[in-house]
């Protein structure tokens, strides 16, 4: 059985201008994506030129690439609250003016090294922000037959923004490139003006007219104020309690993204991304640093492109499973070209000097398939609506934090695991995580968020009352027939049906 919001939906794929609205709001928050991306690759550029102008030991090094995950957890608990509290727009609001605070003090680190470290932090804060606030609204918007292509989408804008630095900062300073990172920042807050807040939010605290012109706006005019008063009947539930995290629509979809989030910190990303440049020169790869970040970047737009292509085809699980698979290989290659350096010396280098950046590129080909996005993907999908606010905050802060482990105690892990075990101990993660992925996450694609919700074992007695058999034609302006009486009829339009009941059809 489908829900009213499943009707919506149909709705939506039916309207041209609806669909245009939902494509040309995620286009614009796309800019959001974009900072990400150039925030979270901004260390592997800047940190050569700051070590020419500074000290800068390498511990000090470690703390300017992780520092952002500190920031990042403390915005995605923030984020996690302020999303119900003020809504999806403010939310995004205030990440853009986080952004432009942590780049103004990263401009200004030259007259003050912790300045630097502030500012990464500020801009982690943001990044936190945006990386939990943007797939659930690009989700509550946009009709499900898109809705996979169009947070993919976001993430091929992430990586877009990583090529963006790596580029430019061949040729830029940490200063400048600093000042230019702010220019989709500086986009991105007037474009905030021309997109509606998410229709689901508003009818979550009933604004009505706000929601009437919301629903219009992404899904259509074929929206009556009845049914957007009764979507905010459905919508809106009771409070969330702590105790539901036993309910199995709840749990289960809860630790599949916690799952997806470990694996993707645990693959390694972290620092092959922030210590790009280091990693290349010290696995003796025969091109430049700068060279080889410049064609990993190219790589992972590429890949994250043909990703999105092949989100609503493939399926999820499909993708995941394959990106999983290619990047633990390439992790155990990278391995070796370590271990071979450090038994052949230079004879391995003058022959297989390319393998660094072969390995490498696989790699990041292998994570911008699956590992790069699709864990952003499932925290916007397949979160119960009633547990978003405090699941997503949760998800977002465990994958920063996580992220932060990883780069931060590098040169520890280097030291115990040795430069080539290192990277077999994130590959055998990996293969730990393919199993475990290829039992317990289930297949979304196509489904309606209400579908995958039932996919989890939601059942009417948890968290709604028992269904009744409603037929569209029963709305408003046209009588009932069958077994929808009524007695029911004037419950449900005089506002007599409790807020957690759920109507099918």
């Amino acid at each position: 059985p489908a829900t009213i919001a499943s009707h919506l939906h149909e709705l939506q794929a039916k309207n041209a201008a609806a669909r245009r609205h939902v494509i040309q709001s995620a286009c614009m928050l796309y800019l959001g994506s974009l900072s990400f991306g150039i925030t979270a690759a901004y260390s592997a550029p800047a940190l050569p030129d700051i070590r020419k102008n500074m000290e800068f030991s390498k511990d000090s090094g470690d703390w300017f690439g992780s520092v952002l995950n500190i920031g990042g957890v403390l915005g995605a608990i923030f984020a996690g609250y302020m999303i119900n509290r003020v809504g999806r727009k403010r939310t995004i609001m205030m990440s853009m003016l986080c952004f432009v605070f942590g780049w103004t003090c990263v401009m200004l680190g030259g007259h003050a090294v912790m300045l630097l470290f502030v500012g990464r932090c500020l801009s982690g804060f943001a990044v936190g922000i945006i990386a939990l606030t943007l797939p659930v609204f690009i989700s509550e918007i946009s009709p499900p037959d898109i809705r996979g292509q169009l947070n993919s989408a976001s993430v091929a804008v992430l990586h877009a923004g990583i090529l963006v630095v790596f580029v430019l900062g061949k040729w830029l300073g940490y200063v400048a490139l600093a000042g230019v990172s702010m220019i989709p920042v500086a986009l991105l807050i007037p474009c905030l003006y021309f997109i509606k807040e998410s229709p689901t939010w508003l009818l979550e605290k009933e604004r009505k007219s706000e929601a009437v012109e919301s629903l219009h706006f992404y899904v259509g005019p074929n929206i009556t104020d009845d049914m957007c008063k009764l979507q905010a009947k459905i919508s809106a539930g009771e409070q969330f309690t702590f105790s539901e995290l036993k309910l199995p629509y709840i749990y289960k979809p809860f630790l599949c993204t916690l799952l997806a989030m470990f694996l993707q910190q645990f693959s390694g990303v972290g620092i092959l991304l922030y210590f790009a440049h280091d990693i290349f020169e010290a696995s003796g790869s025969t091109m430049s640093s700068s060279d080889c970040a410049i064609t990993v970047g190219l790589v992972q737009v590429f890949t994250v492109m043909l990703s999105t292509f092949l989100t609503d085809r493939l399926g999820r699980k499909i993708l995941f499973l394959a990106s999983v698979t290619i990047s633990s290989l390439s992790l155990l290659a990278l391995g070796l070209c370590f271990y071979f350096k450090k038994v052949q010396g230079e004879a391995f280098v003058s022959t297989f000097g390319w393998a660094p950046v072969l390995a490498v590129s696989v790699y990041f080909f292998g994570y911008s398939l699956g590992l790069g996005g699709l864990p952003w993907v499932l925290l916007g999908e397949v979160l119960p609506q009633r547990v978003k606010g405090f699941a997503t905050g949760f998800c977002t802060a465990f994958n920063f934090a996580t992220g932060f482990v990883v780069v931060k105690e590098f040169q520890d892990f280097l030291h115990f695991f040795g430069s080539e075990g290192i990277y077999w101990f994130y590959s055998a993660i990996l293969g730990l995580g393919f199993v475990l992925f290829l039992f317990f996450v289930p297949e979304t694609k196509g489904k309606t968020l209400e579908e995958i919700e039932e996919l989890f074992g939601k059942t009417c007695a948890e968290g709604a009352a028992p269904p009744m058999n409603v037929t569209l034609d029963a709305l408003p302006g046209r009588r009932p027939t069958g077994v929808f009486s009524n007695a029911v009829y004037a419950e449900v339009f005089n506002g007599q049906v409790g807020m957690s009941s759920v109507v099918t059809v």
